[in-house]
C-alpha cells in the first residue's frame, strides 16, 4: 500500500517535469505536488500523532482521574476530621460540666466538714469553759471556806453548817 502512494506521489514530478513548464505557470502542478505530498506525510505520520495525541489525552485522563479521587479522599479525611473534632469538643464539654460539679460537690463537703469541725470546737470550747469555770468556783469556795475556817477563822457548829448547805442547795 505504501508503495502505490509512493508511485502516485512520485507520478506527477515526472509528467510536469517538462520544459513547457518553465514558459507557463506551474501552479496547478504545485498544488497537486503539495496535496500529494501532504496526503503521504498524512498517511506515513497520522498514526503516530494519533497515538501519541490519545496517549497524551489518557495522561491527562489519568493525572485527573488520580487528583479528583485525591481530593475525594481529602474531603472525606476533613468530614472525619471535623466529625472527631465536634466529639472532641463535647467531650471536652461534659468533662468541663462534670469537672465544675464534682468541684461543687466537693466544695460542698468541705463546708460542711469545716462546719461539723467548727461546731466540735465550739462545744469543746464550751465544755472546757464549764470544766473551768467548775475549777474557778470551787477554787474560790475552797478559799473563802479556808479563810473562814482556817486557823483563826470562824467556828460552826454542825447544825449551822447543815442549814447553811440546805439553804445553798435549795
Amino acid at each position: 500500500m505504501k508503495l502505490i502512494i509512493t508511485l502516485l506521489a512520485i507520478t506527477p514530478i515526472f509528467l510536469f517535469a517538462s520544459e513547457e513548464a518553465k514558459h507557463g505557470t506551474d501552479i496547478v502542478a504545485r498544488v497537486i505536488n503539495f496535496a500529494i505530498f501532504a496526503g503521504i506525510l498524512y498517511y506515513l505520520i497520522a498514526g503516530k500523532i494519533k497515538d501519541f495525541f490519545s496517549g497524551r489525552t489518557k495522561e491527562i485522563a489519568d493525572k485527573l482521574s488520580s487528583v479528583q479521587e485525591k481530593v475525594q479522599e481529602t474531603k472525606e479525611l476533613k468530614q472525619n476530621a471535623t466529625k472527631k473534632l465536634e466529639e472532641s469538643s463535647e467531650e471536652a464539654k461534659e468533662l468541663i460540666e462534670l469537672a465544675h460539679k464534682e468541684a461543687n460537690l466537693q466544695t460542698e463537703k468541705l463546708k460542711e466538714n469545716f462546719a461539723s469541725d467548727i461546731e466540735n470546737l465550739v462545744k469543746s470550747y464550751e465544755s472546757k469553759k464549764e470544766v473551768l469555770e467548775k475549777k474557778m468556783n470551787t477554787s474560790v469556795v475552797d478559799g473563802v471556806v479556808e479563810e473562814l475556817f482556817g486557823k483563826n477563822g470562824l467556828t460552826l457548829e454542825s447544825d449551822d453548817l447543815i442549814k447553811i448547805i440546805n439553804k445553798k442547795v435549795a
